[in-house]
């Protein structure tokens, strides 16, 4: 009996998968690997901060730039990189006025978050078996997005994952 149930089993994968092999060709490119962000970039530092930099299209009222770079990993580390140093302000990011950081950090840390301005803090959890380790969700307003950054690089608190739209 269970070898005839493990074969029907092989046999009837096999042919959603023969089934399912058109569909997933067609849809493999869908998800965009790019994402536009309308920038104030009086100093031209865009391309020191995001890496594979492209500029779509400049605009002469108050130095504004829609620009689109990298999605995941390579945006993630960029937004760390972001600092007071520069003068690069972003407006907007994929239209959106907010984004979303999931952080990891100490408990204590939790305050610190509240107190920050621009910044709604969604929800927390934390593992049973990790103790000192807490992790928060936030949406944070574009305009604040520097200062942000700044608070938690100071805090020890770490960006673990950026939900960019």
């Amino acid at each position: 009996m269970n070898l005839f149930i493990g074969a029907f089993t092989t046999i009837e994968y096999s042919l959603k998968g023969i089934i399912s092999a058109p569909l997933c060709w067609l849809i493999q490119d869908a998800e965009p690997r790019k994402i536009q962000m309308l920038v104030r970039d009086p100093k031209n530092e865009v391309s020191k901060v995001f890496s594979g930099t492209h500029v779509i299209r400049e605009f002469e009222i108050n130095d504004l730039k829609l620009v689109e770079v990298s999605r995941y990993k390579a945006f993630m580390e960029s937004i760390k990189s972001l600092n007071n140093n520069f003068e690069l302000q972003i407006t907007s990011i994929a239209g959106n006025d907010r984004i979303q950081f999931t952080l990891k950090h100490f408990p204590a840390a939790g305050a610190i978050l509240d107190s920050a301005l621009g910044v709604k803090k969604l929800y927390n959890w934390s593992f049973p078996t990790v103790v000192d380790q807490e992790f928060t969700a936030v949406t944070v307003e574009v305009a604040h997005l520097k200062d942000f950054i700044e608070i938690i690089s100071r805090n020890n608190i770490e960006v673990f994952y950026i939900h960019d739209f």
